[in-house]
């Protein structure tokens, strides 16, 4: 990396090895990695700076206050997405729009 007066600078990352992980924990932490679009190192470091305080890049809650306001804005948004219709009319409906597909030789 170069500096802003001209200098270079080495950047060295720590790292760490994990050893004798249950294979459940390593199941949850690629499954999480896979949903988050993440490698299973960047999500292992991701979880490791939400339960240790440093700011994720996911946007960790910490306060009893930040949680209420994402539970509120979550209820707002859920309000704004109730059916017209029940589930089976829903259903009925879909069914209703769907045209024929072409034909194809088994």
């Amino acid at each position: 990396m170069i500096a802003e007066d001209g200098t270079t600078k080495v950047l060295r990352m720590a790292s760490i090895t994990l050893r004798d992980v249950p294979e459940d924990v390593l199941q949850m932490l690629g499954d999480a990695a896979l949903r988050n679009q993440r490698s299973p190192e960047e999500e292992a470091v991701d979880m490791l700076k939400a339960n240790l305080g440093s700011p994720c890049s996911t946007g960790t809650l910490r306060t009893p206050e930040q949680i209420e306001a994402r539970i509120a804005m979550w209820r707002r948004i859920a309000a704004m997405c109730e059916p017209s219709v029940d589930f089976e009319t829903e259903v009925a409906m879909i069914y209703a729009a769907r045209r024929r597909g072409r034909e194809v030789d088994a």
